[in-house]
C-alpha cells in the first residue's frame, strides 16, 4: 500500500500474502482500517471489502484496463500488415477500418482515449499550490474521454459478448480475440470512474506497481530464502526504507545507525541505572533484558520517518 503523490503523509507499506484471495487481503486491510477510496487492480476480492467499510469506494486501475486493449488490438500484427503496403494502400487500409467502424478501430479508439487521459494527468504540476484546481479541470476533460471510450466499448460488448445460460449476465465468446478485453471492461465498468468524482483519487495503481518492482526482482534472486518469516521480515525492511526515502531521508543506513544506537544506549543506561540503585551486579547478560519494556519513555519523535 502507498499514499498518492499529493498526500500530506507519505508512506509505502509492504505485506506478505500467502494467497491471492479475500481472506488474505482482509488480514492486511482489516475492518478498522480507515479509507475513503481504495485504488486497486481489478481483483474481485477488493469489492468484498466494501461490505465492511460503509461509504468507502473503489477505483480500479486504468492501466490494467489499457493492457487488455493493447493485447486485443495486437499492435505488432497490425504494424506488420501495414509494413508491406505503400503509402496509398496504408491510407486506404486505415480509412476502411474507420469507415466500417471495425473492431480494430473501436479498440484503438478506447485505447487512444485512455492515452489522452494520461496526457492530461501528466500536465498537472503537484508542486503548485493550485494543483487541486488543475486536477478539477483535467478530470472534467477526462470524463468526456472516458464516456466516449465507454460508448465505444459498449458496441464492442454487443459484438463480442453473449448472455450466459441463465440470462443473468454477459460472458465472452469462446475463441474470440476481442472477448477478453470486452469482458474485463464489462466487469470493471462500475469501478473505473471514481477518480472523476474525486480529484484526489489517482486513476491507477502506478505508485504501488513501481514500489513492488524492486522487491519482485529481489525475490526472484532469493528463492532459496523463500519462507514466510523471511518474506515478512523483508516486507518490514522495505516498508522502512521506501517510506524513509519518500519523506526526504536519503541516507537511510545513516539514519538507522543513529536511531538504533541512540535507542540501544537509552535502554542500556536505563537498566544499568536501575541495577546500581538496587545494588545489583552489572554482569547479568544483556540478552536477557526486556528491551521492549526498557524502550518505554524513549523520545521517538526525533526519529519519525513520516512527518505529519
Amino acid at each position: 500500500m502507498a499514499a498518492p503523490v499529493h498526500a500530506k503523509v507519505q508512506f509505502t507499506a509492504y505485506g506478505y500474502l500467502e494467497k491471492r484471495n479475500f481472506d488474505s487481503i482482509r488480514k492486511v486491510i482489516t475492518p478498522d482500517y480507515k479509507f475513503n477510496t481504495l485504488v486497486t487492480d481489478g481483483f474481485s476480492g477488493y469489492e468484498q471489502l466494501l461490505d465492511e467499510h460503509p461509504g468507502a469506494k473503489l477505483q480500479h486501475c486504468l492501466v490494467h484496463l489499457r493492457r487488455y486493449l493493447i493485447v486485443a488490438f495486437d499492435f505488432k500484427n497490425y504494424c506488420e500488415t501495414l509494413d508491406v503496403l505503400d503509402d496509398e494502400e496504408c491510407r486506404a487500409f486505415v480509412m476502411k477500418d474507420i469507415e466500417e467502424a471495425s473492431d480494430k478501430y473501436l479498440i484503438y479508439s478506447a485505447f487512444n482515449a485512455i492515452n489522452k487521459i494520461y496526457a492530461l494527468e501528466d500536465s498537472v504540476d503537484y508542486s503548485k499550490d493550485n494543483y487541486q484546481e488543475q486536477l478539477n479541470s483535467v478530470r472534467e476533460k477526462a470524463r468526456e474521454l472516458l464516456e466516449n471510450a465507454d460508448t465505444v466499448m459498449e458496441e464492442m460488448i454487443k459484438r463480442h459478448m453473449v448472455s450466459n445460460k441463465n440470462n443473468t449476465s454477459l460472458v465472452g465468446k469462446k475463441g474470440d480475440i476481442y472477448s477478453r478485453a470486452c469482458v474485463y471492461w464489462y466487469q470493471q465498468r462500475p469501478f473505473i470512474k471514481e477518480f472523476l468524482n474525486d480529484p484526489l483519487v489517482p486513476p491507477d495503481t502506478n505508485i504501488v506497481e513501481q514500489a513492488i518492482r524492486p522487491i519482485t526482482v529481489f525475490r526472484k534472486n532469493a528463492n532459496w530464502k523463500a519462507t514466510i518469516s523471511y518474506m515478512e521480515d523483508l516486507c518490514m525492511l522495505y516498508s522502512v526504507f521506501m517510506s524513509a526515502k519518500k519523506n526526504g531521508i536519503d541516507d537511510v543506513y545513516g539514519w538507522l545507525r543513529t536511531y538504533c544506537r541512540d535507542l540501544y544506549k537509552y535502554c542500556i543506561e536505563k537498566q544499568w541505572t536501575a541495577y546500581i540503585k538496587e545494588g545489583k551486579s552489572l554482569t547479568k547478560k544483556i540478552l536477557t533484558w526486556d528491551m521492549v519494556s526498557l524502550s518505554e519513555g524513549f523520545d521517538f519523535s526525533n526519529y519519525q520517518i513520516i512527518k505529519r
